[in-house]
């Protein structure tokens, strides 16, 4: 795969700009800002159960979209994420490189002495800025598509995205500072130079990534290592991890995005009428949010942002006009109020351990409890997580019951839990159940 880390030549053979920074200034256009009641979706109660596998599976789980997901995910892993020197040190040179260039490319402009000259860089550094998130963008479908065809390793994978999203992001303060300057110096600019810094967020997936934000720390050792559940297809990945008692969660489908279409939400006979068509599509495809806060779009792009504080917890969805479906989503999930799929028990005899897994949707908060049957005592035991579904995930561990119990994240379809006690004693539960 092409590198990111590239030089541009300008006109004049000068180093003019490369790609990366952390900085990320947003320009929102057409806000609205809208409460309007939803629909409120009533978890489904279910008991424990012992002495056999039990499942009680949720009435509205095949019309409900709680978790945005590729339909057919092909590639699976959980991975343990810690310092790494490689991916911190590129995305750190990276970052520093951008703000040289910024500051080379402002004296450069600054040092021109008359408009044609300032007109002729201005119009290169756009087309420039152009150019290489077209790059970047070819590079984030190459990555996705690598990984659902398990040619990538989940850990290549968040190092690889983490350096594209650091390089998507120091293209805007660039296309700021062309635009400012042009302006402050009475250039006349086109639109399309205009508009690229608002345009950048809406035309770029990966641009907010609320877990490899936390990834990225992870990486340069400002925190812990973190356990990171991803699965993904060709062309789209999620990502979720636990903190606390919240689901951190991120997904991108770049299928559901198609900037070249037509922006349907347009409406010829009303400026304003994009956004009040896009909060209307928000409502259809997010009817179990119960009230939607925001609708926004972004510049002159077909991309409209979606945010609630729901019952369930947090939401930010990119709408796109030429689909009219959401193709990036970022949530935090209350693990204790997300509405629960299935709730599956088993007693192992042999053992004496009750098991409970509590199931949500995949790349979700996945509960598992286990208790000493006699005296309901928690058992601190080792859990791993096997899946049944075709992808590749192998048994993998995924923390311990402390306490007896461990939230971690669902995977895909058909699952197996296994929890070994502190003296090696198995219990193992199907999701769902065999009964065969």
């Amino acid at each position: 795969m092409e590198a990111i880390e590239r030089s541009y030549m300008s006109q004049r053979g000068r180093p003019l700009l490369t790609m990366v920074t952390v900085l990320s200034v947003v320009v929102l256009a057409g806000v609205l800002v809208t409460s309007v009641a939803g629909t409120t979706v009533t978890e489904t109660a279910i008991g424990p159960h012992t002495d056999a596998i039990v499942t009680d599976v949720d009435d509205d789980a095949d019309e409900t979209d709680w978790l945005l997901t590729p339909e057919e995910p092909t590639n699976e892993a959980y991975e343990q994420v810690g310092i790494d020197v490689a991916g911190a040190t590129a995305t750190a040179v990276q970052e520093q490189t951008g703000e040289f260039d910024r500051a080379a490319y402002d004296e450069e402009y600054q040092s021109l002495g008359s408009l044609p000259a300032q007109r002729e860089l201005t119009q290169d550094s756009a087309a420039l800025i152009e150019q290489r998130l077209e790059r970047l963008d070819t590079h984030h479908e190459e990555l996705l598509a690598a990984y659902g065809d398990d040619e990538l390793s989940p850990t290549i994978l968040v190092r690889e995205l983490s350096r594209v999203h650091v390089a998507a992001q120091n293209q805007q303060p660039l296309a700021e500072l062309v635009r400012d300057n042009a302006e402050a110096t009475g250039l006349s600019i086109d639109d399309r130079t205009e508009n690229l810094p608002d345009n950048i967020d809406g035309e770029l997936t990966f641009l907010q990534r609320s877990v490899g934000e936390e990834l990225t720390g992870v990486m340069d050792g400002e925190t812990d290592p973190q356990l990171v559940y991803l699965h993904g297809s060709t062309d789209g990945v999620v990502f979720a991890m636990v903190e606390d008692e919240t689901i951190i969660r991120e997904a991108t489908l770049r299928n559901e995005q198609d900037t070249e279409a037509d922006n349907q939400f347009d409406d010829p006979d009303d400026d304003n009428g994009a956004i009040g068509n896009a909060f209307q599509r928000s409502q259809e495809l997010y009817h179990w949010v119960s009230t939607i806060q925001r609708v926004q779009g972004y510049g002159t792009t077909a991309t409209y942002v979606v945010e609630s504080d729901h019952q369930y917890g947090e939401l930010i969805a990119y709408l796109d006009g030429g689909t009219t479906n959401a193709f990036h989503e970022l949530q935090e999930v209350d693990a204790g109020e997300f509405p629960t799929s299935a709730n599956v028990s088993t007693v192992d005899n042999e053992t004496g351990v009750s098991l409970t897994v509590e199931a949500t949707e995949p790349g979700g908060p996945l509960t598992v409890s286990a208790v000493e049957e006699e005296t309901g005592e928690p058992i601190t035991g080792t859990v791993t997580v096997s899946s049944d579904s075709g992808t590749n995930l192998a048994e993998t561990e995924v923390g311990t019951t402390n306490g007896g119990a461990l939230l971690t994240i669902q995977p895909v379809g058909e699952f197996t839990v296994t929890v070994t006690s502190p003296d090696g004693e198995e219990t193992q539960i199907s999701v769902p159940p065999d009964e065969s």
